[in-house]
């Protein structure tokens, strides 16, 4: 398990790191590399896991994020929470982060930030459960699956044909019996993760 979540943040970092190298977009859309594509999906997924919980690894990749111009205001409450902030307080600022980039985002980069959020979402309840030592609730977990696979059905035309895919085979997870053993979280983490070496490729 503890590899896995540490590979699937590491590989995060790097695809923020080579985007973030890569501000100035290329004019014509079909120039753009999946990392490019896919860039309001990392971070949202970024920005979920720090309005769940604080996480050293994501907020150094949400820095990343932070500045590139487009997001930089939006996402600076978030990276300047402190480790302490309050849950209650913490999600607050988080939702009002995305609230705010949603509505100057295009419905591509509005789908993909959906799909970004459940993402997150899911690693804070693996990572929660973890460090609490407490059970994830399978029904939240097969939840945002389930979103995920749904949200996949109604891919932009714009987003790579082998993400969706990967997408899909995500959602079918939440038909899993015993979603939550550890057989089937390292499962999960393990598609996760694979769809991240896919989008950073």
């Amino acid at each position: 398990m503890k590899k896995y979540t540490l590979l699937l943040i590491l590989i995060t970092y790097v695809f923020a790191v080579n985007v973030s190298a890569q501000i100035k977009l290329p004019k014509n859309e079909t120039q753009h590399t999946a990392e490019q594509k896919m860039l309001p999906f990392a971070m949202a997924m970024s920005l979920s896991v720090l309005g769940e919980m604080h996480d050293d690894n994501y907020l150094s990749v949400l820095s990343v994020f932070q500045k590139l111009p487009h997001w930089s205001a939006e996402l600076k409450p978030v990276t300047e929470m402190s480790k302490d902030t309050a849950d209650y307080k913490r999600l607050d600022i988080s939702l009002t982060a995305t609230k705010a980039l949603r509505a100057k985002s295009n419905d591509s980069d509005k789908w993909q930030m959906l799909v970004g959020e459940q993402f997150g979402t899911i690693y804070a309840l693996i990572k929660k459960s973890r460090l609490s030592n407490d059970s994830i609730n399978e029904g939240d977990l097969k939840f945002n699956l389930e979103l995920i696979g749904i949200l996949a059905e109604k891919a932009p035309i714009d987003i790579p044909w082998n993400v969706t895919a990967k997408f899909k085979e995500i959602g079918k997870l939440k038909g899993t019996q015993n979603a939550t053993s550890d057989a089937n979280i390292e499962k999960i983490i393990s598609e996760v993760k694979n769809i991240l070496n896919i989008i950073s490729k």
